[in-house]
């Protein structure tokens, strides 16, 4: 995959989880009918599936609910969210990813995606970055931007993801967005996303209860149908069974 952007984060203090760094790649595109700007905690649950990576000891996937165990998978990790409109205005919107492995199972997670849209769903959940007029992958009000509503039309503003207050000291994480995303009329502005996966490094091992910080933008998207290109191998698909179907009749 050609990654569209690879860009440094301002990097936070290392007494808290930090952000490091985050880019950004087409991988599967998707074309969605509406992007509904806002979405809180409730309206993700069945939506978002979670999958964290434990290295060498496997990984553990669940799709999120909006109830007092906020995916508990196995007992092996949970992602909890401040209720609310999860554009984090001033901040105060935070995701935190808690490691629940303990001393006597120290599975050290290595990383966790966010998967909000596959083929074939009609309801999903899409992140949104902030982007500028001038392209600018950073642009979050955090750290100085103008966060404009410059890209996709009817996506509001957006918000790239970024560090929060909190979390396990000297944790870090890179954040890669991929599967980008478009409303059907429009063209791909890449400022919106199916997946967003964070792989974990830093002088502190994410593992025996530690928890990690940060923010991130979410919309709700409807009406999830396949690209141009499947479209189209469809029709040259369906085209051939009626030549052969007229052959036959011939025979």
């Amino acid at each position: 995959m050609k990654y569209i952007g690879l860009f440094l984060l301002a990097l936070a203090p290392l007494s808290a989880s930090a952000i490091t760094s985050f880019s950004a790649s087409n991988g599967t595109p998707f074309t969605v009918i509406i992007d509904e700007f806002n979405t809180t905690e409730t309206e993700m649950a069945n939506r978002l599936v979670i999958v964290a990576n434990f290295g060498a000891n496997g990984t553990a996937q669940c799709t999120w609910t909006a109830n007092a165990t906020n995916c508990l998978a196995a007992n092996l990790f949970s992602v909890t969210f401040t209720d609310g409109d999860t554009y984090p205005t001033g901040g105060n919107h935070f995701w935190t990813i808690t490691n629940l492995t303990g001393s006597g199972n120290p599975f050290t997670l290595s990383s966790i995606t966010f998967n909000g849209v596959v083929a074939g769903t009609v309801n999903g959940v899409a992140f949104d970055r902030c982007i500028s007029a001038s392209g600018n992958f950073n642009d979050n009000p955090s750290s100085g931007g103008s966060c404009s509503t410059d890209g996709t039309t009817g996506s509001d503003q957006g918000y790239t993801v970024d560090d929060a207050a909190g979390g396990t000291a000297n944790i870090t994480a890179v954040a890669a967005y991929t599967n980008v995303l478009k409303i059907s009329s429009q063209a791909t502005q890449n400022d919106i996303y199916g997946v967003m996966t964070l792989t974990f490094g830093g002088a502190q091992a994410f593992n025996n209860g530690k928890s990690f910080t940060f923010l991130a933008d979410t919309d709700l998207v409807r009406g999830t149908i396949p690209e141009p290109g499947s479209i189209a191998l469809l029709g040259s698909g369906l085209l051939g069974l009626g030549v052969l179907a007229r052959r036959r009749r011939k025979q």
